[in-house]
């Protein structure tokens, strides 16, 4: 995380960038921190995650743990 004050407006600013994806629902979460904390915090990522991309991603998760689970016994 990075910090700096903002010269114009003297106004902490925060940059977060998140590996992998973010959600819709993440940035809005991070919007209303910011809000409420009286920071600019500026968001990054490699990109905007779906929720059907996030589902068929545990799917898989799971279904590989199960079979690896299955190779053990």
């Amino acid at each position: 995380m990075i910090t700096s004050v903002n010269k114009t407006k003297n106004k902490k600013m925060i940059a977060v960038y998140i590996k992998d994806g973010i959600t819709i629902e993440e940035c809005r979460i991070v919007y209303d921190l910011s809000q409420y904390l009286g920071v600019d915090i500026i968001l990054g990522s490699d990109k905007i995650l779906k929720p059907a991309e996030i589902i068929n991603d545990l799917r898989s998760r799971l279904e590989k743990l199960l079979s690896n689970d299955k190779l053990k016994k």
